[in-house]
């Protein structure tokens, strides 16, 4: 099976990578659930910005695509020396590239958006 891999940081709280898993037979399904996160005119969604309702909308479209979205996240605690970013290869505004920031972001902020996050989550990397 061949799987495609979508990737995202967020410094808020230490350092931390989540990497969104999706088959290659579900990646034009999943951009296009992804993509509806958008504003109108806008393209693209960035978790940090927007509001908590669409948080909480574009959390729930992440949620119900479990079958093909797996999320692995690697964590560095506060303090520790940053991970040096790496620049991706696709632009932000690929809609798959959300959920990686979604991800990254819901778990760091925790509560509701970790909760959230949580079943998608198959491995979780402490370094």
């Amino acid at each position: 099976m061949t799987l495609h891999m979508f990737s995202d940081e967020s410094k808020a709280r230490g350092y931390i990578t989540a990497a969104v898993v999706v088959p290659a037979g579900s990646v034009a399904r999943v951009r296009a659930t992804c993509s509806t996160w958008a504003m109108p005119g806008s393209r693209r969604f960035h978790a940090q910005k927007e509001s908590t309702v669409r948080r909480r909308l574009a959390l729930a479209s992440l949620a119900s695509m479990e079958r093909d979205v797996h999320i692995v996240l690697v964590e560095s605690a506060r303090g520790k020396i940053q991970l040096e970013a790496r620049r991706s290869h696709l632009a932000a505004h690929d809609a798959v590239l959300w959920a990686a920031d979604l991800a990254a972001w819901g778990w760091t902020r925790g509560g509701e958006f970790r909760a959230g996050i949580e079943p998608l989550v198959v491995a979780r990397i402490r370094v």
